[in-house]
């Protein structure tokens, strides 16, 4: 029975050759179409990859001091670079970032830099009290070599909220008074500055104050050579007063020398 499902597949085949090469065919087509789709979507994402990425930011030095931000996230250089105030509510607001050079354009924008613009605007202005936050919206053009690139960017005013509050003389001014005031009470510690130098007290060379052994005579200033060796500092001591006698009556009389 074994020896006959054999001839029968054989033969199931053989009538059916036609329709299962249509299947095979239909199948490769399928698989070369996705592998065709994959393969462009991937060049894409990496061409997309290596372009200049233009973006705006917001930060404040103080609540009338904005500063607008200007950088390229991206792997290329933007050229042209354009930040175009589209809309916003707040009218003040706008007057003053339409006076700006990025309205004008920038020059270039290298990968990973920035450009800073400082304004002065009313904190009334950007967070008024019975009215939403400030909005803007900037339409940001910027060329990649022949490509051109248009970026919308929405900001509100709102998310920087915790950047506009700044001390009134409240918690943190009460803070920082009791700091001041522990660091009044702590004793006084002496600084001794790098550059100050001071005479070795054994050979006179000028050596940092904060030294604890002289480079050139290798002696050790908080504990002197004398009180740890005794016996040869009494030795060096009359070598010396040896030297200084000899000196002292002509000349330094050499060892093995006739009179």
């Amino acid at each position: 029975m074994k020896m006959g499902v054999l001839p029968s597949i054989i033969h199931y085949l053989d009538v059916h050759s036609g329709s299962l090469q249509l299947i095979a065919s239909i199948v490769l087509v399928v698989v070369t179409a996705v592998y065709t789709i994959l393969t462009r979507s991937m060049a894409k994402a990496a061409s997309e990859a290596l372009r200049p990425y233009v973006y705006l930011d917001l930060s404040f030095n103080s609540p009338v001091q904005m500063v607008i931000v200007v950088g390229n996230s991206g792997t290329k250089v933007a050229g042209n670079v354009k930040a175009v105030l589209a809309k916003s509510n707040s009218d003040n607001v706008a007057q003053v970032i339409r006076e700006l050079p990025i309205t004008t354009g920038i020059g270039h924008l290298s990968p990973g830099s920035t450009r800073r613009y400082e304004v002065i605007v009313g904190n009334n202005d950007l967070l008024p009290r019975d009215a939403p936050a400030a909005t803007l919206d900037f339409d940001i053009t910027y060329r990649d070599g022949r490509r051109e690139h248009t970026d919308r960017q929405h900001i509100d005013l709102g998310g920087y909220r915790s950047a506009l509050v700044f001390d009134d003389g409240g918690t943190f001014s009460r803070i920082a008074d009791q700091l001041a005031a522990i660091e009044r009470k702590l004793p006084e510690r002496k600084i001794i500055s790098p550059g100050l130098k001071k005479p070795c007290p054994y050979c006179g060379t000028q050596i940092p104050q904060s030294a604890k052994k002289c480079p050139s005579c290798l002696e050790w200033l908080s504990r002197p050579f004398a009180k740890r060796f005794p016996k040869i500092a009494a030795q060096v001591r009359r070598g010396r007063k040896r030297v200084v006698e000899d000196q002292s009556k002509g000349g330094r009389v050499e060892r093995g020398s006739s009179s």
